[in-house]
């Protein structure tokens, strides 16, 4: 029971701090990053304008831009947004989002590379690529 005990909160103080020691200030590897989101998918920037109407599965949000609905997926996870000091979006909320376009099997998809919000920006992936800045880094494959 005691190594129970023991164990569980040595793997708490791991996982509490797996956000800040992947995602802390926006700081990349300094190694190659090897994802490869766009490779065989090539993406086509979009900047988009407007106000939060809903969020979508998929970590995504819906955008009434005032000429229609758009769904913008991959805004990432809620530790990353609290360890870049920036409050996630709320419905409500009037964003101006750099994104990409990306054709997928299922079809054109929309993933957000940045987004403003109160002239606060947050990187959420990299627009070469298309990695989530919140994966860290990857040393394998070099």
């Amino acid at each position: 029971m005691k190594r129970a005990i023991v164990f569980l909160f040595i793997l708490g103080l791991l996982l509490g701090n797996a956000p800040q020691v992947y995602a802390k200030n926006n700081q990349r590897c300094n190694s190659q990053n090897f994802c490869t989101f766009w490779q065989g998918n090539p993406a086509i920037p979009r900047s988009i304008q407007g106000t939060i109407t809903a969020f979508c599965t998929g970590s995504g949000i819906t955008v009434d831009t005032g000429a229609g609905l758009v769904s913008v997926y991959g805004i990432g996870p809620w530790w990353y947004w609290d360890a870049q000091q920036m409050d996630r979006p709320k419905v409500g909320d009037t964003v101006s989002i750099d994104a990409q376009d990306v054709p997928l099997s299922t079809g054109v998809e929309t993933f957000a590379i940045a987004i403003t919000i109160n002239d606060e920006t947050i990187q959420l992936r990299d627009g070469t690529t298309g990695c989530p800045l919140w994966q860290g880094c990857r040393k394998w494959n070099k």
